[in-house]
């Protein structure tokens, strides 16, 4: 069974990109790095009329949760509204790792990590209107 722990830090390793400031991966001052590790520099950029494909044009989406995270009581209140009741639902896994066995949460837990997730992006500014593809989780 995964606990709400292991999901909560999975969950904060995977936003964790989203969080980074620029430059945030840059090498200490020190000695210089081995060869296979030195900076590749900055990305080329591509001219956009030499691009095959039409670029998309941008989809409008709903916002979902909201915060104004320079208001304590907002905060306090999406984390005792939203995030908390999240972490009490149980997982309810029942797959082996000793056979193998990938198995499945229930839907509630699914439901639950989705919910997290959105906590997350509303904290960061970010759209937080996801919802699950269940036929792209299993």
């Amino acid at each position: 069974m995964v606990s709400t722990r292991a999901r909560d830090a999975l969950s904060a390793l995977f936003f964790a990109g989203l969080l980074l400031a620029p430059g945030a991966y840059a090498r200490a001052a020190g000695p210089p790095a081995p060869a296979h590790l030195v900076d590749l520099g900055p990305a080329p950029l591509a001219d956009p009329a030499s691009l095959p494909v039409a670029p998309l044009a941008p989809v409008s989406r709903g916002i979902g949760l909201v915060v104004d995270t320079s208001n304590r009581q907002q905060v306090v209140n999406l984390f005792n509204t939203v995030y908390t009741p999240a972490l009490a639902v149980p997982g309810n896994w029942n797959g082996s790792t000793a056979s193998c066995n990938p198995g499945t949460v229930s839907p509630t837990f699914g439901s639950a990590t989705v919910q997290m997730i959105n906590y997350y992006r509303a904290m960061t500014g970010l759209p937080a209107d996801l919802s699950e593809d269940v036929g792209a989780s299993a």
